[in-house]
């Protein structure tokens, strides 16, 4: 699936483009699944945050917490999709000690959401491969299938990949 984030009916004049070449655009979403495209337009009360990055690479995993707890600290209906390395993240203990220079330690914004009523979603086939389970995710965590992102865009959610 690609879902490309758009916040208007107009290619922006200085359109910028996600590391891998795809075009974001200024409110509609572009969601491309087995071959067919549909038009969604964001509600401005959703957002969908991915992060797939972990002690790996701390500057991305907390910049993707950065923008998620103030969503939700905004009220917004905000969930965080943990896949690939991203998913130890939910573990408990992981974000304990990941922290970039010049930021806060990335425990004090997972906090921060999860107390605003933040949605920590776990990809399901990623915490198999690493052998994780429901008994070692932190409080608020759950472990979801691709089902659980697909609903959360169609009731208008904004992706932030």
């Amino acid at each position: 699936m690609i879902v490309v984030a758009t916040a208007g009916r107009k290619p922006l004049e200085d359109t910028r483009f996600h590391e891998q070449g795809v075009r974001l655009r200024e409110p509609d979403l572009i969601s491309t699944c087995n071959g067919r495209e549909r038009k969604m337009t964001a509600n401005g009360k959703a957002l969908l945050v991915h992060c797939s990055w972990g002690s790996e690479d701390p500057e991305r995993a907390t910049v993707a917490f950065i923008v998620a707890s103030t969503a939700s600290a905004a009220n917004r209906d905000t969930a965080v999709f943990l896949s690939a390395e991203g998913v130890r993240i939910a573990t408990k203990r992981y974000a304990d000690t990941i922290r970039k220079e010049g930021h806060k330690p990335l425990k004090e914004f997972l906090q921060s959401f999860l107390g605003s009523n933040g949605k920590l979603w776990v990809c399901g086939a990623c915490a198999n491969a690493r052998q994780i389970t429901k008994e070692d995710l932190i409080e608020g965590a759950a472990i979801t299938g691709a089902m659980s992102l697909v609903d959360h865009v169609d009731k208008g959610a904004a992706v932030v990949i």
